[in-house]
């Protein structure tokens, strides 16, 4: 399966996620799906390929934000982070490579 980035183009938010499907097409029926694009209009969901990502395929069209090796695969290899901090920074398995958590403890 290929990965690839998915948001809502005409969202104010960043949101983003990352599905997992055969081609582009597929990919925008996931994300059309996903939370992320809940509220979005067909024509405004966009896509594109993250071959970087590919490897954390785990059987699942949408990646886990929640489990602990994809969050920290994420946050150490693409840069991800949280929108805001919270009191859960301090337990999180990828703080140590997180921007956000870093500004905390400056």
């Amino acid at each position: 399966m290929k990965a690839y980035l998915a948001w809502d183009n005409a969202a104010y938010e960043n949101y983003e996620t990352i599905v997992f499907a055969e081609n582009a097409k597929e990919a925008k029926k996931i994300a059309f799906t996903c939370e992320v694009c809940e509220n979005a209009d067909y024509i405004q969901v966009r896509v594109k390929r993250l071959p970087e990502a590919d490897k954390l395929y785990k059987g699942r069209v949408e990646i886990d934000w929640w489990d602990e090796e994809t969050r920290l695969a994420l946050v150490k290899e693409l840069g991800w982070a949280c929108l805001e901090t919270s009191s859960e920074c301090d337990t999180c398995s990828a703080k140590e490579y997180c921007g956000n958590w870093e500004d905390i403890e400056e």
